[in-house]
Order: structure tokens, then sequence, then C-alpha cells
């Protein structure tokens, strides 16, 4: 589709919701806001902010029409969870910083409290902007508002610039996961959860789509979890599930796994330093080092290598 199309039929533009749940409660802590096209079909519109071409009006346009139809619906619904909307930082940064604030501040005397707002930026979409995206952030910080940054792209991430910007929540996408190699990813992903640690920000997983991401993602300290394989995006607050049956199920169960590992990894090194402990006294150390070596290491050889 062409991004005209968005901006033409811009009564046609409309905000999904999917739930984003908590590793703490296993239930809904929050709702990403999406933008969809509604023609004949459903079209998500990420083809729409991700051209580098289409002028930051616009995209100041589509975002705060799907935020306000969001504002609404989380109004309406009396939802007191966290609101996650994506903001395109080249258009952040071109607007007037109070724009945005007075519309999240029109919401207030509704019930929406600003400290609930989280703002998710993309990572490639602001290199070389960071110093001016450092102080906008400070800025809407004051007032409680909290920002995400989606971290793992096609391109090498600035670890620094990272560190630098200080995030309240880090979001990795598995989708963009999937590019690169398992090895390179764990690697990356070990680099950002240390930034996420120096910083004190929160680890947010998007895109999960089966059982073995979402152990990834646990496993890797997730706070956040999201995608396909817990709740699809809905149109209302209401169609969401709040309480997240496979999340709790897969936990649970990868805590008893865990929980059997160091169960097995105890009896182990029990069984280990016994059998040690053995045969050390099994054997007299004499004047023939080599030889009483030689000696334990023929009674060890089941589970030892080198001596």
């Amino acid at each position: 589709m062409d991004p005209l199309d968005v901006i033409s039929n811009l009564d046609k533009v409309v905000p999904y919701f999917q739930p984003i749940y908590g590793a703490d409660t296993q239930n809904c802590v929050g709702v990403e806001v999406v933008g969809r096209l509604k023609l004949e079909n459903l079209h998500s519109l990420e083809f729409f902010f991700a051209n580098d071409l289409v002028p930051d009006d616009y995209l100041l346009e589509v975002d705060n029409h799907i935020l306000i139809q969001a504002l609404d619906e989380v109004v309406q619904s009396k939802f007191d969870g966290g609101i996650f909307i994506n903001r395109h930082p080249s258009a952040l940064l071109a607007d007037d910083p109070e724009n945005l604030l007075s519309i999240l501040q029109s919401y207030e005397e509704k019930g929406i409290q600003l400290n609930k707002i989280v703002i998710i930026l993309q990572h490639q979409l602001f290199y070389g902007f960071e110093k001016e995206l450092k102080n906008l952030i400070t800025y809407y910080q004051t007032y409680g508002i909290k920002f995400a940054i989606n971290s793992v792209n096609e391109k090498l991430i600035n670890l620094e610039k990272l560190r630098f910007l200080s995030p309240d929540i880090i979001k990795i996408d598995f989708k963009m996961v999937q590019q690169l190699h398992t090895s390179s990813f764990q690697d990356l992903l070990n680099s950002v959860i240390y930034v996420a640690r120096k910083v004190g920000a929160s680890m947010y997983y998007d895109g999960i789509i089966d059982s073995i991401q979402l152990r990834n993602a646990w496993k890797n300290g997730g706070r956040f979890y999201q995608g396909a394989y817990l709740f699809i995006p809905q149109p209302s607050i209401s169609e969401l599930n709040h309480e997240c049956e496979p999340l709790k199920n897969d936990i649970l169960k990868y805590i008893r796994g865990e929980k059997n590992k160091l169960i097995a990894l105890r009896d182990m090194t029990n069984l280990i330093q016994q059998k040690v402990e053995s045969t050390i006294n099994k054997f007299k150390l004499g004047a023939d080092l080599n030889s009483f070596l030689m000696n334990i290491s023929s009674e060890l050889n089941s589970f030892c290598f080198r001596m």
C-alpha cells in the first residue's frame, strides 16, 4: 500500500489493543496501542511508520488520531493498567512537546494518570538525534511519563547510546530476533540486559509466538510479555483476555523444570564430592606423586577428563 492511502482514509484508521502480561501476576498489566487501517481488509500501519519518505506532519496526524481514539476507549472501559503508545521519534522531535502533553493531560480529569503512559520509540529511527531525544525524554519523565525503547533491529545497536538515553523499559522484538543467528542474538541480548541493569530498566519481550520464545524471555529477565502466543490485538479492551492461562501454566512448568535441574545438580555435586573424597582416602600419598595421581584418575575416569 501507499502511505497516501493512509492519509486519504484517515477516518478508517483505528486503534487495536494488544495485552501486555506481567511476570509477577501473569495477568494483563497494560495494553499496547497499534494502528490498523480498516478497508476491505485490515492492514497494519507498520509500512507507514517505517517509511522514511512520509513527512513528519503526516506521521503526527496519524499518531494523534490513533492516540485520541485509544484514550477514549481506555476511559470508556475503565482500564487502569499501563497504556503503551508508539510514537515516531522524528515526528516527536519535530513537534512542540506541549502538544502531546496537552492531549495526555486532557484525559487526566477522565481518570488516566500520566504515570500510566509509556511511549515506545524504535531505536533505528533516531540515529544522530540522541542528545535532542534525551532532553525530550527527561522533560516528559518529569510528568511521570515513561519511555520504552525497542532496542533490537537489523542494525548493530549502540549500547552506549542506549545507556545514555536511560529508558524506563527496554523492548525486545522476537520478530527481529528471527533475522539473527541464535548465538549472535544471545550475545546481543546479554549486552542489552547488562545495560538494562545499569540504568534500572525493565525488560519487555514482544512478538512471542511459541512456548520456546516465552521460555527464552522468562530466562532472560522478562518483566513484560506480549505476542500472538499469549493473545492477539483486539479492537476493544473489553475483548482482551486479562488472565493468561498459557503464561501461568508455562511459567509454572519452567519453575518446576529449573527446580528439578537444581535438585539434580545438587545430588550430582554431592555424589561427585563423596566419590572424590573416598578415592583420595583409598590411596596414600607417598613419595611418588605421579603414581598417586594415576591411581586417583583411574578411579575417577567416568566423570573426569583431566587430572
